[in-house]
């Protein structure tokens, strides 16, 4: 019989060594994590809150989104277009969403669409098609400008974690009773596994800048011998928006900017 579950992060325990094979072989060891973009390029974007950006050519131009939906169009000759916070549109599909900006200096149209988009120049795949569309100065028309998009997140969370505390209270599993819980996110396909002691689970999450945007989990739902953790960690761990820091090896989780949640990167 399988339930939905709240939530989705994971469990516990002190000891954060899964099998050698099993980690090895594990998909989140395996696939690749933003296409190729270098790990400095991203933290560089990420402190500077920008958690969107997208690229085109010919001629080049860039965009990029911060956490308030302010954008920054730049192109290739100098062109620098600044919007307030922007309000999204999403399309009846939930397919597209559009902003749109009339400052003083001239009007921005943006659609943002998710589907595979290859950048005609780098061959890097993006996981949105962007359109631009800028009417600036004396302009009278609207030139449009193409490309690709994507979300940026720190690529290390593409990885498997065991937890370690529940709000500030350390995991401990008996051994013999108990199998080591662990989470693991697939930041390519949006897709979070993992185990919760002696319950699978799967489900769906976003990974945007800081933020991981979490959906209700489908679990099996058995009892399990030394399972006291399995409710806390329920109640701790709900669907909503999560914020995470990355720091010595470890993952925390925030949840109204108060601690939720503490993980060890799996050896």
């Amino acid at each position: 019989m399988k339930n939905i579950f709240i939530p989705v992060i994971l469990l516990n325990l002190m000891s954060c060594h899964l099998p050698g094979k099993y980690a090895d072989k594990h998909p989140a060891r395996q696939t690749e994590k933003q296409g190729e973009i270098s790990t400095d390029f991203i933290m560089g974007k990420l402190s500077r809150g920008i958690e969107f950006y997208a690229t085109g050519n010919e001629p080049g131009w860039s965009l990029e989104m911060n956490r308030d939906n302010r954008f920054q169009f730049k192109t290739m000759d100098g062109l620098v277009f600044n919007t307030p916070a922007l309000e999204a549109v999403v399309d009846a599909d939930g397919n597209s969403t559009r902003y749109h900006a009339t400052t003083e200096a001239g009007e921005l149209d943006i659609s943002i669409t998710s589907q595979e988009c290859i950048d005609n120049m780098s061959g890097d795949k993006f996981t949105f098609s962007v359109m631009v569309s800028l009417k600036h100065g004396n302009d009278k028309e609207f030139k449009r400008h193409i490309g690709c998009g994507r979300w940026i997140f720190d690529n290390r969370l593409h990885d498997i974690w065991a937890l370690e505390s529940i709000n500030g209270k350390p995991i401990i599993v008996t051994e013999g009773r108990s199998e080591r819980p662990y989470i693991e996110f697939h930041t390519d396909k949006n897709q979070i596994i993992g185990k919760t002691s002696c319950n699978n689970f799967t489900g769906k999450a976003e990974f945007k800048g800081n933020r991981i945007i979490f959906s209700p989990m489908e679990s099996n739902f058995k009892t399990c011998p030394d399972a006291a953790f399995e409710v806390p960690f329920r109640n701790a761990m709900s669907p909503g928006i999560l914020e995470y820091k990355i720091d010595n090896g470890r993952l925390t989780l925030y949840r109204n900017g108060k601690q939720s949640l503490v993980f060890k990167k799996v050896d």
